[in-house]
């Protein structure tokens, strides 16, 4: 039987769960995998799932032959690498994703991973949401989570990202300094939209004032630092991009609870290749991925806008 292209189609769409993100996968269109699984069953004279509104679920005569073409797959994989291995020389495009408050922060490492490799060209997406690393919508992904859950992707510790409470002066000079956190009922704050507070500072801060008290809320932490340098309110910013600026005043210094660690992830299957590895040594060899390390360590005031 010569159906290897609709076996591997029926395979990811197995693996993936449905027929959209295996043609995704494939770079082909959803008619065109659901074509191919029609023409395998009418071939094998089986059913190879069991459709429902939720995806798609594979029989045991399915199962059975996906089995087969994940080994198969997973071959074809090892011979690829293999090649691609046999040169060290780092090409092609490389897709990295963060939330648009890294960018700034990793510029200058991009800049120096190509210098080192002139022959990679680099896109560079925004987003809030998680990457489906596994369908190629990046090659790697700089995050907090929730990647960790995930047992097919590689994490590498990149670094940790410590905050501080800050007011300009401008908003002291207007309405005072907070004598401790029992008085911030009678100052204004500049937070995360509330109710979604994710990580340990908003959240601490969120059970130390009422809703009435935050006058400027962003998901955006550039707004958030923008309302905080105009005087609007008090907020948390990362120490890195608060110490930029000389008339920022610390109204609660860090503390390791309020600690947030990020993550370089890439999928098992790619994670060899020399154009990846070469952005790891290019992390490392700038500071990062170091036990222990914050961006604050790491980075010069000059590479944060």
């Amino acid at each position: 039987m010569d159906r290897w292209t609709e076996i591997r189609s029926a395979y990811f769409v197995a693996k993936l769960g449905t027929v959209s993100a295996a043609a995704e996968k494939l770079r082909l269109h959803r008619a065109t995998v659901m074509r191919h699984i029609d023409a395998l069953e009418d071939e094998l004279s089986a059913k190879l799932f069991q459709r429902h509104r939720h995806g798609y679920t594979p029989t045991d005569f399915g199962t059975g032959l996906f089995d087969l073409a994940a080994r198969a797959e997973t071959s074809f994989a090892d011979f690829q690498g293999r090649m691609e291995g046999q040169s060290n020389a780092a090409s092609g495009n490389l897709i990295v994703t963060s939330t648009e408050m890294l960018l700034s922060t990793f510029a200058p490492v991009l800049k120096q991973y190509q210098l080192d490799n002139p022959d990679v060209r680099v896109k560079y997406v925004i987003s809030e949401r998680v990457a489906r690393l596994e369908v190629g919508q990046a090659h790697i992904a700089i995050r907090s989570g929730p990647y960790k859950n995930m047992d097919d992707t590689v994490m590498l510790p990149l670094a940790s990202v410590r905050s501080a409470l800050y007011a300009h002066e401008s908003y002291v000079e207007q309405f005072g300094r907070p004598a401790d956190p029992a008085d911030f009922r009678n100052h204004r704050f500049v937070s995360r939209v509330l109710g979604q507070e994710k990580f340990p500072p908003f959240q601490w801060l969120r059970d130390r004032i009422e809703p009435k008290n935050v006058v400027f809320m962003s998901n955006d932490m550039n707004a958030k630092m923008s309302a905080i340098l105009e005087g609007i309110g008090i907020g948390f910013l990362p120490i890195e991009k608060a110490r930029v600026f000389p008339n920022m005043i610390e109204i609660v210094p860090s503390n390791p609870e309020w600690d947030v660690n990020f993550w370089l992830v890439t999928h098992v299957d790619i994670h060899r290749m020399p154009k990846i590895q070469a952005l790891v040594s290019t992390f490392r060899k700038m500071g990062f991925l170091k036990d222990g390390r914050d961006f604050a360590d790491i980075l010069p005031p000059r590479s944060v806008y």
